[in-house]
């Protein structure tokens, strides 16, 4: 419904941290990730606790709404 409401101004987060954050970071999935991931929840990785996002958390949200608004332009 938001990607309805939205369109291509909506920024799936969940989606884009249990997918390819990671990867995108140049960061190696441990095995509890990889589980993670695998469940479409976002990686421990990138959690500083169970429910706030770390550094690389944070730099994985301002990726995906950097690259909605410029594409796949290498990031400067």
């Amino acid at each position: 419904s938001m990607r309805r409401k939205f369109g291509s101004h909506f920024c799936n987060s969940r989606l884009y941290l249990s997918t390819n954050a990671m990867y995108d970071l140049g960061l190696t999935p441990t095995s509890e990730d990889l589980s993670a991931m695998n469940n479409g929840e976002c990686p421990p990785s990138l959690m500083s606790d169970g429910v706030h996002l770390n550094d690389n958390g944070y730099k994985a949200i301002a990726t995906l709404i950097y690259r909605n608004i410029f594409g796949n332009r290498t990031l400067t």
